[in-house]
């Protein structure tokens, strides 16, 4: 029997350099989607980059945990924290890459205070993935390996830093740090995917506000009133529930 000689192919060994007319470059990022590791946006889910994308993203946010989508929006600036690439020395002073450098990116949010951090907070150590959103409603992910399927950019941590005391000169300090894992520096450039929306991210894909349901004042016989409250306990609404006739 004869030996079996594997030989290695290698496909787009060498980059095109050529400069095309339109060209990603990817402006202020101003807010993320926080989206569960295994998320992902086919052609089906994105649809006709129009109603359908957004129908679909907006549908997410209302999911069961472990479905659902977090957008975070209102970012105020970025501090790039990315380490650079890391480089091997040897004995007669060559040198060889040996790992990129991990992206770590901290946002300070202009909004939410507080309140925002701790249920930020929650996320700190958890198992899930980001894209980021740019001022011009580009949303930032990776390819899932599959063509025209987008997936979340891989964490090792999402971290929520405890807020900072104003000191008179700036508000209550709150900001919200992603750090990406190796395998991110591939899927961000390499591999990476967007999709420029034809709508406002931040105004059209919102994330829910947990409010609390109490009785608002005596029922009477055809009807009960309750109050929705946000947890700053102020009143949202009334709403007036008429009773099924089979419950009168």
């Amino acid at each position: 029997m004869s030996n079996l000689l594997n030989t290695l192919t290698i496909e787009n060994a060498y980059g095109k350099t050529g400069v095309q007319s339109v060209f990603l470059n990817p402006k202020e990022i101003v807010g993320a989607i926080i989206v569960p590791k295994g998320w992902k946006a086919d052609a089906t889910y994105m649809g006709v980059n129009g109603a359908s994308f957004l129908t679909s993203l907006q549908a997410d946010t209302l999911k069961a945990i472990g479905s659902r989508i977090f957008p975070v929006f209102a970012f105020g600036g970025i501090e790039d924290k990315s380490e650079a690439p890391k480089y091997q020395t040897f004995g007669y002073g060559s040198k060889r890459k040996s790992s990129d450098g991990i992206y770590t990116w901290s946002f300070p949010l202009m909004s939410g205070g507080v309140n925002l951090i701790s249920e930020l907070r929650k996320f700190s150590n958890t198992d899930y993935d980001v894209l980021f959103v740019d001022r011009e409603n580009v949303i930032l992910g990776t390819s899932t390996g599959v063509a025209g399927e987008m997936t979340g950019i891989s964490t090792d941590y999402i971290e929520a830093m405890p807020w900072k005391a104003a000191d008179g000169s700036n508000a209550v300090g709150c900001s919200i740090e992603f750090g990406m894992s190796l395998a991110a520096t591939k899927q961000m450039n390499e591999d990476l995917m967007y999709v420029k929306c034809d709508f406002d991210v931040e105004k059209s894909v919102l994330g829910i506000i947990g409010v609390e349901l109490a009785q608002a004042k005596a029922a009477i016989a055809t009807a009960c009133y309750i109050s929705a409250k946000t947890n700053e306990n102020s009143i949202t609404g009334i709403i007036k529930s008429v009773r099924p006739p089979a419950l009168l």
